[in-house]
């Protein structure tokens, strides 16, 4: 007897969750949650995405970028949704206010681990960011106060580690060289 066909998931099966589920398509597979991050994972995520976005809307970045917080982006068969992701003016165009999935590949992820994600975006996303041309990516853990972060290296068709930083360095991080980050300031101090 022959099984039936699975149903490949497609955007409009994202778009049919009920209001507050968080979703991607990663692999083939619709991944959901309705677990919101910890409040360690959104301090980061605000102050991180703060930070490089109003260094952005002020021309600090150079080129000009356009930074989104939790965009939906298309890689292929894969819908992501990165916790801050950036683009290049130049690439991305004219932005449209109603547009909701991102089909234009980031220059830039930033992923912020959580306990609930670790694992997928170290390997999966890891993984499925470097085969569709992410050109940078940074993996941010929140519980050990690191920034790891990544340069594709499409010749060899693999990351290349541009290096790792700490709790309170200072740290100038491709592709935003052109501004100091003070790690200090992300990190949820947990002592009273």
């Amino acid at each position: 007897m022959n099984e039936p066909a699975k149903k490949i998931p497609t955007y409009e099966d994202i778009l049919a969750l009920p209001e507050g589920v968080r979703a991607e398509i990663i692999n083939g597979q619709l991944e959901t949650s309705a677990a919101k991050p910890n409040f360690g994972h959104r301090y980061v995520s605000r102050k991180l995405g703060g930070k490089i976005g109003d260094a952005a809307d002020s021309g600090g970045l150079g080129d000009g970028w356009i930074i989104e917080i939790e965009p939906d982006v298309q890689l292929g068969s894969h819908v992501i949704s990165p916790d801050l992701a950036g683009w290049r003016k130049a690439r991305r165009g004219k932005i449209n206010p109603h547009e909701s999935l991102v089909t234009i590949i980031p220059d830039w992820t930033c992923e912020i681990l959580s306990p609930s994600s670790g694992r997928r975006d170290r390997v999966e996303k890891f993984c499925i960011y470097q085969e569709h041309g992410v050109s940078h990516y940074w993996i941010v853990d929140p519980l050990n106060k690191t920034v790891e972060a990544f340069i594709n290296d499409t010749a060899a068709g693999a990351w290349k580690r541009l290096g790792a930083w700490g709790e309170n360095d200072k740290a100038r991080i491709e592709p935003f060289q052109n501004l100091e980050i003070d790690l200090s300031i992300f990190w949820v101090n947990d002592s009273p």
